[in-house]
């Protein structure tokens, strides 16, 4: 458990380092880029120690901590320069500020504690991204040393890697935390900044923005941003992270079909031609002996619901059950802080 809070801890020293800037980044949005700030502040200060560490300006160790007091230092700059803004934004939207956080801390325990249960790494191709984040996490220099192949780099994409790997050593300066923890607390965070984010995009496209209350005329600013918590962009908003995080395709529903195809329409659902037209290999009718499916891991077919020859069409809860720190799961939180760019650049008055 120490290690679970000594990591949301880092991360929101992380997040607040950075605070300052992604609020200037990001504010002609409603929520000036809060819910988005956890991912900035870890991206930016990953990439800053990446660039830093690859030009030999600083070593893989401390080197974490100088860029921590740089990004923090422009940020304290910028504050002080922006006070008033930022003290009003605290003052007007505290209650997202509180429901923000609040959110994230219980998604990102609620994903640790569901990880906790199969925390191993001795399935699907885990035992290759447990062994990029060892090579990441004890790299002296970039691009790290390929662990399959000695005295060569990392001829992969290794970002993702970083990133934990950032995470991993900062966390173990309050608790012990080895990189097999720091795998599935780096997972566990994956989920958290990926329904924060969604949250905050949902709030962003509905909640009234300076520029369209400034459209509607100069008697709305005060209802616009008062300090009353705006509930119907905050319920769109976990509809969103809902919908996005954890809804998956439609294959769940016929699980449970299947599960109780013997209880249902024997004419249907019990018999075989049904199950070739639904043409899910090799989901079929069976007994069950739970009223939910229990056939082992049936939710595995839900990201092959097509032709084999078509791919596998993963969604994101189907990634973080599975546990699989892949770089296509680590860039979901960034592909929404991108989106949240491009959003901002949709409410500026000025062209690209």
């Amino acid at each position: 458990m120490s290690e679970t809070l000594a990591w949301w801890a880092m991360l929101q020293v992380v997040g607040l380092a950075a605070l300052p800037l992604c609020l200037s980044l990001f504010q002609r949005l409603p929520d000036k880029g809060y819910t988005l700030s956890k991912a900035f502040g870890l991206l930016l200060v990953g990439y800053i120690f990446w660039i830093l560490v690859h030009i030999g300006l600083a070593n893989s160790g401390r080197g974490i901590w100088l860029v921590l007091l740089i990004v923090a230092s422009a940020s304290a700059l910028l504050l002080w320069r922006r006070r008033v803004d930022v003290v009003s934004f605290a003052r007007e939207r505290w209650w997202l500020i509180i429901a923000t956080e609040a959110l994230l801390f219980l998604t990102f325990i609620t994903a640790a504690y569901l990880r906790s249960y199969v925390p191993d790494f001795g399935g699907t191709e885990k035992p290759m991204d447990f062994m990029f984040l060892n090579a990441l996490t004890r790299a002296e220099s970039f691009p790290p040393v390929d662990p399959w192949l000695t005295g060569e780099s990392v001829s992969y994409y290794y970002f993702g890697y970083l990133l934990v790997s950032v995470m991993t050593r900062l966390s173990d300066t309050i608790a012990s935390v080895p990189t097999g923890i720091g795998y599935n607390l780096g997972l566990a965070m994956i989920v958290a900044l990926t329904v924060t984010g969604a949250f905050g995009l949902i709030y962003n496209l509905t909640a009234p923005s300076e520029r369209g209350i400034a459209e509607a005329g100069p008697g709305t600013r005060a209802k616009g941003f008062s300090s009353k918590p705006l509930w119907r962009p905050m319920i769109f908003g976990l509809a969103g992270a809902l919908l996005l995080a954890v809804m998956g395709n439609l294959e769940g529903l016929l699980e449970l079909l299947a599960a109780h195809s013997f209880e249902l329409e024997q004419e249907i659902f019990g018999s075989s031609g049904f199950w070739e037209w639904i043409n899910v290999p090799p989901l079929a009718g069976y007994d069950s002996y739970s009223w939910f499916p229990d056939q082992f891991w049936f939710w595995f077919r839900a990201t092959r619901i097509l032709d084999a020859a078509a791919g596998i069409h993963e969604m994101p809860f189907f990634s973080f059950l599975l546990g699989d720190l892949h770089p296509h799961v680590m860039s979901i939180p960034f592909v929404l802080l991108a989106v949240g760019v491009a959003l901002t650049l949709l409410h500026s008055d000025e062209p690209l």
